[in-house]
């Protein structure tokens, strides 16, 4: 078996260039969070703490025209560019010991530096919506429009 893909590596060598960078980029899309240390909560888990009025706060990290057209009901919209230069972190302040259940586009989407910056400046209790937005939308689960 060694010696076939030996073979193969020698012979096709381009073609074995483009596999491995596949893997490799294949394995860290798949790692992505476990390496930074994201806790991902599905879709499933999240409607299970919205019904049972848990201290939770949904943020949406899209702009403002895609959350006006759907999102979460009870999110607040937080873009990305918004909490970067510290606009609405009043809105979020109240909530420092909430969990706070960040959606972002989808998983292919998420942003290390505004989770990071949210843990330093002392939000705590932070997880990821688990294939974001678009996942919440090809499973059927509701939405609300901004108007």
């Amino acid at each position: 078996m060694f010696l076939i893909l030996k073979n193969f590596f020698c012979t096709h060598t381009f073609l074995s260039i483009v596999w491995i960078t596949s893997f490799i980029f294949m394995i860290f899309f798949i790692f992505k969070g476990f390496f930074h240390g994201i806790k991902f909560l599905p879709a499933n888990e999240l409607i299970y703490l919205i019904n049972r009025n848990k201290n939770i706060i949904i943020v949406d990290t899209r702009n403002d025209e895609l959350f006006s057209k759907g999102h979460i009901i009870h999110a607040i919209n937080m873009s990305r560019s918004a909490i970067k230069l510290n606009k609405n972190l009043v809105k979020l302040n109240k909530y420092k010991n909430f969990l706070i259940v960040i959606v972002f586009q989808n998983d292919y989407e998420i942003d290390i530096g505004y989770l990071n910056y949210l843990k330093s400046i002392g939000y705590k209790r932070i997880c990821v919506l688990k294939n974001g937005i678009s996942g919440w939308l090809s499973d059927n689960y509701p939405i609300v429009k901004s108007k």
